[in-house]
């Protein structure tokens, strides 16, 4: 961790930071099982699992569908299926619209419309589309948002779709997944 991968060293950030090297697999920590899993993107990069009793996350951060052959872009790789099977919530890259995506396919990042994609084929319950593309506006998220939630209506999935955003709280449980509040920012 650190430049030009990330902006800060470990010493800036003022904590107590420990590192631990994970590999593709599962493992523990206290209750819950992690299962990590290597998805495609422009470098090693890898997906996450947790269940803890009833409830399971997954979070996939900068999955690009992209990095490989063209006729794959829009290829939900079945283990990706496996990892993301019946989970309560799905925290996905959504960096770029569909419009976006031609220019930016080698980018290592999802389009909103893959990230809809691999919820439904892997029936999560609810989506969180996150990593927004730093040029689009509030407004533009809230569209984004608007036409996630429509592909996903539109196939039937009961899939629930929303846009995180700074400061958001999520309490998952297993009947419900629920946005309880927004954290006021610090000015």
């Amino acid at each position: 961790m650190g430049p030009p991968y990330f902006p800060i060293t470990p010493a800036e950030l003022g904590a107590s930071v420990r590192f631990h090297d994970v590999s593709p697999g599962s493992f523990r920590i206290g209750d819950a099982v992690v299962t990590a899993l290597a998805v495609r993107h422009t470098g090693p990069t890898l997906a996450f699992r947790v269940d803890c009793g009833d409830v399971s996350v997954v979070y996939m951060p900068d999955h690009g569908p992209g990095c490989c052959a063209l006729d794959e872009d829009d290829f939900v790789p079945q283990d990706v299926i496996d990892l993301c099977n019946g989970a309560d919530l799905l925290i996905h890259d959504a960096q770029h619209t569909l419009a976006e995506y031609p220019e930016k396919r080698h980018w290592g990042h999802s389009s909103v419309d893959y990230a809809v994609k691999v919820a439904i084929s892997g029936h999560v319950r609810s989506l969180a589309l996150f990593h927004h593309d730093p040029m689009h506006d509030d407004a533009e998220i809230d569209s984004i948002e608007s036409s996630a939630a429509a592909i996903a209506s539109a196939g039937g999935s009961g899939l629930k779709v929303f846009a995180a955003r700074e400061g958001l709280e999520l309490k998952v449980e297993p009947t419900l997944l629920d946005i309880t509040r927004e954290v006021e920012r610090a000015n």
